[in-house]
């Protein structure tokens, strides 16, 4: 019996799921029928922006990551873009809604822009750039030692 191109790469997907969860010692184990199953229970479509997905070219996404304690079951596996996928790295689903949408005004020149997740939740990312930062009367993100 000859396998789909769709078969082949929820196979793929599968084997790499569980070398890496093997690897980080993350409990549980998925299939490709899990993949395809995760797929069909969505009705193709990303969970996190809502557009159609073709099941040769989506992605899949633990929603809560590896390295915030999520297993690899299939329940916690949703088919997703690659946008979603590659913008949501570790971040749960929630910070994730909230770093979509997350717009700051600098605090020297007024521009509004999005800054780097990392930074925002450090407590930086509240000057749009290295100019600003150092301009005259900017707030320096950096503590700088007296």
């Amino acid at each position: 019996m000859t396998q789909s191109k769709a078969e082949r790469r929820y196979v793929r997907m599968a084997a790499a799921a569980n070398s890496k969860a093997a690897r980080l010692g993350t409990p549980g184990r998925v299939t490709a029928s899990d993949f395809a199953m995760a797929y069909l229970r969505h009705e193709g479509q990303c969970p996190y922006c809502g557009i159609g997905l073709d099941p040769l070219h989506c992605s899949f996404d633990h929603v809560i990551p590896y390295d915030r304690g999520g297993p690899n079951v299939i329940e916690n596996i949703v088919p997703c873009c690659i946008t979603c996928q590659r913008s949501k790295g570790t971040k749960l689903q929630s910070e994730y809604a909230i770093a979509r949408t997350l717009t700051v005004e600098c605090e020297t020149c007024g521009k509004v822009y999005k800054p780097r997740w990392a930074d925002w939740g450090r407590g930086y990312g509240r000057i749009c750039s290295r100019a600003c930062a150092g301009s005259k009367g900017g707030k320096s993100p950096r503590k700088v030692p007296a």
